[in-house]
């Protein structure tokens, strides 16, 4: 039972995980790299 519970939270950790460094490759990188900004503005 603890392992189950354990193995969820981890694929629930991986989605997550996963979609935030997507959400920052297909829409802050490209318009960071358009304006050819360093800094991360905080308005998407």
């Amino acid at each position: 039972m603890t392992f189950k519970i354990l193995v969820l939270l981890h694929i629930l950790s991986a989605t997550i995980w996963t979609g935030g460094h997507l959400v920052l490759a297909i829409i802050v990188l490209p318009k960071a790299l358009k304006k050819k900004r360093i800094r991360i503005n905080r308005k998407l």
